[in-house]
């Protein structure tokens, strides 16, 4: 039925032929039968028909179409041009009357069913844009969501795949959220068995005092915080760590997010710089102060033997000049061999 309305309505001839069809058959069947007959019936449905579903761009164009009908009707009742019931039936004046009460229930029908499917027609197109919109917004919170789910997919992927350690912990519970794999090979336990510890589990005892301190500031849940720590892994190995956290939410919990560096080869070097340095130092002392004393004597004893008076204290000279020599010699040699050890 929908497939023949829309084609009619599409179709102007179509619509031509049946409004005229329509309108013939409700004239022949008035003819022939007279008020009596079903013809005056479709003759009020089609003039309602076809102006609300066929012609309601056009206002009362049926009417129009009515009032000439039963004009037509009037004619042939008043002059007698045709025989019909309808001679038997009405005189002139009191079908008149009847046409005219015809004609304002076809007015208000018209009117009616016009008001009425206009406000369907209203919201048929608010609903049709209303569709469009929510299928708008639909489409654009999937790409939205798609979006989402790809940057996720990507910082789930930059946490798991970092070479540093990195871990989240729950700020009040401190129990282990979430942990990336370079934290698991760091550490020595496994996912899930980090999934059950807290940050108390890799603290040796001597640090707990401290993180307990830190984690009872106010300040901390909501700070930055970068230091250096000592951790403990799983094989109880003490290792210094520079932690950096700051805080996070998840699933509407507070949180910390951590990055823990291992800083033992760092803290070696650092303790060998200082080391040399401390040997430096001692080789610097040991110059200053050991090398200048035999120095100094074998200056004055060679200033000795340059003198003209010196050839009767020559021997005695020469003992301590000897003596001297050898002390200053056993001294460079020691400093000789600490640099030597201090290179390897």
């Amino acid at each position: 039925m929908n497939n023949l309305l829309n084609a009619i309505k599409r179709f102007p001839y179509i619509r031509a032929f049946v409004t005229i069809s329509v309108y013939l058959l409700s004239i022949i069947l008035i003819l022939m039968q007279g008020s009596a007959g079903p013809g005056l019936f479709y003759l009020l449905c089609a003039s309602i028909f076809t102006d609300t579903l066929l012609y309601h761009k056009k206002k009362y164009f049926s009417c129009l179409l009515l009032i000439g009908t039963l004009l037509g009707f009037t004619l042939i009742i008043a002059y007698k041009l045709a025989e019909t019931p309808l001679l038997f039936q009405f005189t002139t004046q009191s079908w008149l009357g009847f046409t005219i009460h015809l004609l304002i229930i076809n007015i208000a029908c018209v009117s009616s069913i016009s008001i009425i499917t206009k406000k369907l027609r209203n919201k048929i197109t608010k609903e049709a844009e209303l569709t469009l919109l929510l299928a708008k917004e639909i489409e654009e919170k999937t790409v939205l969501h798609q979006k989402i789910r790809e940057s996720e997919d990507y910082y789930r992927y930059l946490f798991a795949s970092n070479p540093v350690p990195m871990w989240v912990f729950d700020s009040n519970t401190l129990k282990f959220l979430q942990v990336n794999d370079a934290a698991v090979n760091l550490y020595g336990y496994s996912r899930e068995e980090f999934l059950k510890l807290t940050i108390m589990d890799i603290r040796p005892a001597s640090e707990v005092k401290n993180v307990m301190n830190m984690v009872a500031d106010k300040y901390y849940p909501v700070a930055d915080f970068k230091g250096n720590m000592k951790h403990l892994k799983k094989n109880k190995k003490v290792f210094p760590v520079e932690i950096r956290s700051n805080p996070i939410q998840i699933n509407g919990e507070t949180a910390r997010l951590v990055l823990a560096t291992d800083i033992t080869d760092r803290t070696n070097y650092i303790r060998n710089i200082e080391e040399q340095n401390k040997r430096l130092h001692d080789i610097a002392w040991i110059q200053s102060h050991k090398v200048r004393a035999p120095l100094a004597r074998v200056i004055s004893l060679v200033d000795l033997l340059s003198r003209p008076a010196a050839n009767l204290e020559q021997e005695e000279i020469l003992k301590y000049l000897s003596i001297s020599a050898d002390e200053l010699n056993q001294i460079v040699t020691a400093v000789i061999k600490q640099a030597e050890e201090d290179s390897r």
